[in-house]
């Protein structure tokens, strides 16, 4: 009899624990900062940057816009030592004063991206949440080129 009851115990035991919920532990939500992985030796910065958007592509697409406005409005502390740190754009209001020219600078396939190339991204390293992808790209952004642009267009001395 004890041996009915410790079996129909434990069943009940595993059945209980087999119907509660179970909450999706996902990183696709945590934020990453931008990562400089080095320069190549036209001076162009290497970037490890995380893109999220609702699918793989629009991830993709903006972690390249993310790396542009990275190196154009951000210091960029972390990875290795031999990047060059500073914003191309040093004011804390030039963005702001130059909203209009920023918007469609950065609109969507805008022209922004003349001033990167992106490795394919493994798209096994994609993180999915429930309405959200997140994919590691590694982007590179022609910071020279950038700068010229932004002096051409006096949003720069």
């Amino acid at each position: 009899m004890k041996k009915y009851l410790f079996i129909a115990l434990c069943l009940s035991i595993l059945f209980c624990t087999g119907c509660s919920k179970k909450t999706a532990v996902t990183t696709a939500y945590k934020t990453y900062d931008t990562e400089c992985l080095g320069t190549d030796p036209s001076g162009a910065q290497i970037l490890r940057v995380w893109g999220s958007g609702k699918d793989y592509n629009q991830a993709v697409e903006n972690a390249g816009k993310k790396a542009v406005e990275e190196v154009t409005f951000n210091h960029i502390t972390n990875g290795a030592g031999d990047c060059n740190a500073w914003p191309v754009i040093d004011s804390p209001v030039a963005r702001r004063n130059n909203s209009e020219y920023f918007a469609k600078f950065f609109k969507h396939k805008g022209n922004y991206r003349k001033y990167i190339t992106t490795e394919k991204p493994d798209k096994d390293k994609a993180m999915i949440g429930n309405d959200r992808v997140v994919v590691p790209v590694i982007v590179t952004v022609n910071r020279e080129s950038l700068r010229q642009k932004f002096v051409k267009d006096k949003i720069i001395d």
